[in-house]
C-alpha cells in the first residue's frame, strides 16, 4: 500500500493510487492502523504529516497484554466481565481458520476435497465462539452496551515456498471468498452485539483483499465477496426462503446450501432465520 513518494509506481502522498481506488470501491468501513496494540507509547498523530517533521520515538518497553480471549476460553470472557465490563467499550475476539489445525501447514492453493470441507467446518466454529462468548457476556451485559470485536478474522496457511515466512504470504481462491462469505453471514446473525468485525488483512497478509507485486496490483476472490456487500439488495421484510442443510464429512457441523439475513441500515440489528 505505501511505496513512498519516490516511487515510479503512481502514488498519491506515497500510497499507491491502485490500492487507494479499490479500497475507495469496496466502502470500507474501518482501518485497523497502525495496528498492534501500543497506545501507552504511541499516538497516532505522531505517524502523520512529512517524514522529516514527525517526531522520532524509541520503544521504551514492550508488554505482552491480551486484550480478549484466546479463541474458546470463555473463562477469561467472564472474569473480564466481571472485573471490568462497566469500564470497557469493547470485547476484542479473535479466530482464524487454520486448516489443518495449528501450526499452519496446509498450502492454499493445493487442496483436495476433505481439506476443502475441513476449512469449511473450521469455519463455522465462529458461530460457536460468538454464541457463547455472547451468552457470557449477557450475563453481566444485558443491555448489550459492550461490543464483541471480532478484529482478526480469516484464513491462515503456511506461508508460500519463495516467500519469508514472516511476511504470512498466501494465496487467494474461491475457497477463501467463501469462507469470507461465511464469515460475514455470521457476523450478521449477531449484529447486536458484534459491532466490529476486521479481516486480517487488506494487502499481501494472510486472507488479503488486495496483491501487490512491483506495479502489479491483484484483486482476490476475498475482494470480489466483500465488494458484494457493499451492495446490498434491498427487500420488503416479509420475503420468504428455503433451503437444505448440506452434512460435511467431518461431522462438524452442518453446513447449509443458502442462508438469508435482512438488516436494517444504521442499526445493530440482524433479521435471522
Amino acid at each position: 500500500m505505501w511505496v513512498g513518494e519516490d516511487s515510479a509506481i503512481h502514488n498519491t502522498r506515497g500510497y499507491r493510487n491502485d490500492v487507494l481506488a479499490a479500497l475507495k470501491a469496496i466502502v470500507v468501513p474501518n482501518i485497523r492502523w497502525p495496528g498492534g496494540c501500543f497506545a501507552d507509547e504511541y499516538h497516532w498523530r505522531d505517524g502523520v504529516g512529512a517524514p522529516g517533521k514527525r517526531p522520532v520515538s524509541v520503544n521504551q518497553k514492550i508488554l505482552k497484554i491480551t486484550p480478549g480471549p484466546n479463541n474458546d476460553d470463555y473463562h477469561w470472557t467472564g472474569v473480564m466481565m466481571r472485573k471490568a465490563g462497566t469500564l470497557m467499550d469493547g470485547l476484542s475476539l479473535h479466530y482464524y481458520t487454520v486448516p489443518g489445525g495449528w501450526p499452519p501447514r496446509s498450502c492454499s492453493t493445493d487442496f483436495d476435497e476433505a481439506a476443502w470441507i475441513d476449512a469449511l467446518s473450521r469455519t463455522l466454529v465462529m458461530d460457536e465462539l460468538i454464541s457463547k462468548h455472547s451468552a457470557i457476556m449477557n450475563r453481566y451485559d444485558p443491555g448489550k452496551k459492550v461490543a464483541l470485536m471480532v478484529d482478526e478474522w480469516g484464513t491462515w496457511y503456511a506461508g508460500l515456498p519463495d516467500a519469508n515466512p514472516g511476511l504470512l504470504h498466501q494465496q487467494n481462491t474461491l475457497r477463501d471468498a467463501l469462507r469470507a462469505a461465511l464469515n460475514i453471514d455470521i457476523f450478521s446473525a449477531h449484529a447486536e452485539r458484534v459491532r466490529m468485525a476486521n479481516i486480517a488483512q487488506m494487502v499481501n497478509v494472510l486472507q488479503a483483499m488486495i496483491l501487490t507485486d512491483g506495479d502489479n496490483m491483484v484483486l482476490t476472490p476475498t475482494y470480489t465477496m466483500c465488494s458484494r456487500c457493499t451492495r446490498p439488495t434491498r427487500t420488503p421484510p416479509n420475503c420468504r426462503y428455503a433451503c437444505k442443510h448440506l452434512s460435511l464429512a467431518t461431522a462438524m457441523s452442518t453446513c447449509p446450501q443458502c442462508t438469508a439475513r435482512l438488516s436494517r441500515p444504521g442499526m445493530n440489528t440482524s433479521l435471522s432465520p
